[in-house]
């Protein structure tokens, strides 16, 4: 299991099956925090023979204002996030990346995906890349992105 989170915590969401955990702020930043499980391969320690949660990455300098909600794709491993700047961000894990320290890339800005904040985004569960916002501006928004 894989879950981030950021300094002021506002929110939390946690994926099974080694996927992230992550979490946003309005320190503007996205931290990815990985499970390790006692006996694990990486050499974590694990006191008391119970799993610890290490912070794995930190998507920083990418947002100007608050992110509001992030969401990670379980067809496509992308994560998405949506910011008080009106955009919305998609991240994808570079290749090659390491589990225990990946690297992910900013690969689409959706600027002025609402013409106010984006409160909330959600990837859909079945179908693959299609991605839901909501802002204060009172629309929901379908979006549709390629990994």
């Amino acid at each position: 299991q894989v879950c981030c989170r950021s300094d002021r915590t506002r929110c939390s969401k946690r994926w099974t099956r080694a996927r992230p955990e992550l979490r946003r702020s309005d320190d503007k930043t996205v931290k990815i925090w990985k499970e390790y499980l006692p006996c694990n391969t990486e050499g974590v320690v694990t006191p008391s023979n119970e799993s610890v949660w290490k912070c794995v990455c930190t998507l920083t300098g990418y947002h100007g204002r608050t992110i509001y909600d992030v969401c990670w794709c379980h067809q496509t491993d992308l994560i998405a996030t949506a910011c008080g700047d009106d955009a919305i961000r998609i991240f994808k894990e570079a290749e090659n990346s390491d589990p225990n320290q990946p690297i992910f890339d900013l690969v689409e800005t959706v600027h002025c995906a609402h013409s106010q904040d984006v409160n909330a985004i959600q990837w859909n569960p079945t179908l693959s890349g299609v991605l839901a916002s909501a802002s204060d501006d009172g629309s929901v928004k379908i979006w549709n992105f390629k990994g």
